[in-house]
């Protein structure tokens, strides 16, 4: 089945310039920068191809699973803080940004719809009655 929640904030991630990122590096934007796995029941952890941080940033489960939960705002600010930025610095950059990749949507139920109707035959599955 895969990572479902994962592979969205992977993807919600990705193609955008961070605080601390240079802004004539294309490789900034690239699909694979992020790399997120699950660690425990309680949280992942978020790998950064251009910034590795001791100790690795982890996000909790239940975060990803809140619909509303928009991790790139969420990352924005914890690199910003991390690399030095003060919250009112931070504040001032986020509004000019020009790019937001929008919520987490509920992963879990969208999911599982794909998987539905991917109209694959399930093993053991018998013949279609028709009534």
């Amino acid at each position: 089945m895969g990572d479902p929640l994962g592979e969205r904030a992977w993807i919600l991630l990705s193609g955008i310039h961070y605080p601390g990122d240079l802004p004539d590096c294309p490789d900034s934007l690239a699909a694979d920068r992020f790399y997120l796995y699950q660690v425990s029941e309680a949280e992942y952890v978020v790998m950064d191809k251009f910034c590795r941080l001791e100790p690795e940033l982890t996000v909790p489960v239940t975060l990803l699973m809140n619909p509303c939960f928009e991790i790139d705002r969420w990352y924005w600010r914890h690199m910003g803080l991390r690399r030095g930025y003060s919250r009112c610095e931070l504040r001032t950059l986020e509004r000019k940004r020009t790019w937001r990749s929008g919520s987490m949507g509920d992963v879990l139920a969208e999911h599982a719809t794909f998987l539905l109707d991917a109209k694959t035959d399930y093993l053991y599955d018998g013949p279609v009655c028709k009534c």
